[in-house]
């Protein structure tokens, strides 16, 4: 006997269907038994876009209205095909069958249903077999509706229109964006921007943000006036949190600090990048923290899901959790981009023809200094602005242009470039910019860079008068490009390894020399206490050499705590009880710790050493 309500597992919140009515009309128009051709429906979209809410909905609309319908969650049911034969047999009250293609008994018996499955993505490695059971299924008159991200090319390649009909589930518009604002009650124009700048329209996203700024609200005083400043400075970081742990009353994003935050420390380390991979996450972070969360994580309404294993965040929540974490975690965000940089040069080494997509990944990773990217990657990777490339005349080897357009069509810059294959070598003629910003022109650059592979050099051909010369001049400088006795200046490929290259523009940041490094860090851990004496230490005038924004106070503590500092009873442990709780002398936390104090001292130094190499190399 089918039991439709016992199949229906979830405890999402019941909203409205706004922004969707157009796919709830032709889904409820395809499943009609009055349909001429009846197809399965396919709901396609990435996390968060609304599949399952939309499914859930669509189900208990045909129980409401008598249908027959069974709700299915695949992932819940197992990926294995024993899971999904178990699951069709108890259902369906079909006996055990030799063979996976004997199922037409299912078939028949389910001629009146309308059956629908979510996340059936997560039984495509048995797609083979169980798609015969549901086109048998059709044919005897069952209603299909399947929800999934994966591609529907992928899974159905070949297949006939007549078959599957595909209902993609777009982000919605910003008109959209404000109606479901309003429905929080959130007018200021300034709630709106942020919603929309973050969620790009994702559902699951937008709902988040918008419960979580309706919480702050709510925890505020009346008279509180709640404006923009709020949202540069606690907004975001508070957003952040409610999207990762949603109902959190914590009121700060921690970037992965502490204990049981493995969910939040995948998500700060995938910020680094637009796309990444597991692999590279368990360089970051560690296999064990992956392995405990990467189901959760890979599922979250926060992820675009690629082909090949690739994921990225969101792109208007990505900056902010860059930005978020580069503030709360700077010590270890640099190890992390070192890491990745390491990650993505071997790619190259490993992989022909893994430029382009590697210079995507590490453009971001130049830095001048901490959280000051050399191509402001912050300012141009978040947008969704997109590059259009034009032959001028159409044929290869005249000028041709890349140009940046804006979400409203707007032209916000264009560079002009001259592919010489005698050379061959790709040459710059002209960089105009239509909007005052820089950053599109550093858009522009990197994707010439990235048009480089093959070309064994690139040119800077416009003049040392040219307005944009001078904005890129010590850029070009630091890339490598060498002045020309024309005025040009070129990168030259021919003359330098380009695993070398890469290595060398994305090295850290080189500070000020410390005559004793030990020394600098005790003197800075005995004013810890006091913003003024430790502005005044030789680790903070470090500090402000190789840092663009934030505070040496965090970076610091930062590192203390997450260097390797040695057994917690030597090192992190030692350092924390002396200098910063403040529990007593040396003598008197040797005797307290068990140690004696020639072990004790050993110990503290060894610290100390550890510590001061963490920060200082």
């Amino acid at each position: 006997m089918i039991e439709p309500s016992s199949t229906l597992m979830t405890n999402m919140p019941q909203i409205s269907m706004i922004g969707r009515y157009k796919e709830w009309n032709a889904l409820n128009t395809l499943t009609d038994f009055s349909h001429p051709k009846r197809p399965i429906v396919y709901l396609w979209g990435p996390p968060g876009s609304g599949k399952s809410h939309v499914a859930e909905q669509f189900f208990e609309h045909q129980r409401l209205t008598g249908q027959h319908a069974l709700y299915s969650q695949a992932r819940l049911i197992g990926p294995d095909d024993k899971d999904i034969t178990s699951y069709l047999q108890q259902v369906f009250e079909i006996e055990p069958s030799e063979k996976k293609f004997d199922w037409s008994r299912l078939a028949f018996k389910a001629r009146d249903l309308i059956w629908i499955i979510d996340d059936y993505d997560a039984w495509r490695r048995h797609h083979a077999w169980f798609w015969t059971v549901l086109t048998d299924m059709r044919h005897f008159g069952a209603g299909i509706v399947l929800t999934g991200k994966e591609s529907p090319r992928r899974l159905w390649a070949g297949q006939s229109d007549n078959v599957v009909e595909t209902l993609p589930l777009p982000d919605f518009d910003k008109e959209t964006i404000t109606q479901i604002c309003r429905q929080f009650e959130l007018h200021d124009p300034e709630f709106v921007s942020e919603a929309i700048a973050i969620s790009r329209g994702r559902p699951r996203l937008l709902y988040a943000i918008a419960q979580g700024i309706k919480s702050v609200k709510d925890m505020l005083p009346p008279s509180t006036h709640l404006n923009a400043n709020l949202f540069h400075t606690q907004m975001p970081m508070f957003l952040i949190e409610q999207v990762c742990h949603p109902g959190s009353r914590r009121m700060k994003w921690r970037a992965g600090q502490g204990t049981n935050q493995s969910l939040d420390l995948l998500m700060a380390a995938a910020s680094l990048t637009p796309i990444f991979t597991r692999d590279l996450l368990s360089q970051l972070v560690g296999p064990a923290t992956v392995n405990e969360s990467w189901d959760a994580f890979t599922n979250s309404p926060f992820l675009d899901v690629f082909h090949g294993g690739y994921f990225g965040l969101y792109p208007g929540l990505r900056q902010r959790v860059r930005q978020a974490t580069q503030q709360a975690r700077p010590w270890i965000w640099e190890q992390w981009t070192r890491k990745t940089a390491q990650y993505f040069i071997h790619l190259i080494k490993s992989t022909e023809h893994s430029f382009p997509f590697a210079w995507e990944q590490v453009v971001g990773l130049i830095r001048w200094k901490f959280g000051h990217s050399a191509f402001q990657v912050d300012e141009w990777q978040g947008q969704q602005w997109r590059v259009i490339h034009d032959l001028l005349s159409g044929v290869p080897g005249d000028n041709e242009t890349f140009s940046v357009f804006d979400d409203e069509e707007r032209c916000l810059g264009t560079m002009t470039i001259r592919r010489d294959k005698t050379v061959p070598r790709i040459i710059i003629t002209d960089l105009v910019s239509h909007a005052s910003n820089l950053a599109v022109m550093f858009m522009l650059f990197s994707h010439v860079i990235k048009q480089s592979s093959g070309y064994g050099q690139i040119m800077w051909a416009l003049t040392p008068e040219h307005p944009m010369t001078a904005a890129f001049l010590d850029l070009l400088h630091y890339l490598g490009f060498i002045d020309q006795l024309d005025g040009s200046k070129i990168l030259d490929f021919n003359n330098v390894d380009l695993v070398m290259w890469l290595t060398q523009i994305l090295r850290s940041p080189q500070g000020d020399s410390i005559d004793n490094p030990v020394q600098a860090v005790q003197n800075a851990l005995q004013v810890l206490s006091s913003d003024s004496e430790l502005h005044q230490t030789e680790l903070s005038r470090y500090w402000r050499s190789i840092s663009h924004k934030g505070t040496v106070r965090s970076w610091f503590l930062d590192a203390l705590s997450s260097a390797d500092l040695g057994p917690s009873i030597g090192g992190r442990t030692l350092l924390a009880l002396y200098y910063l709780k403040k529990q007593g002398t040396h003598e008197e936390l040797a005797e307290q710790l068990h140690l004696s104090r020639a072990t004790y001292f050993r110990n503290h130094r060894t610290a100390l050493e550890k510590l001061s190499a963490a920060l200082f190399h």
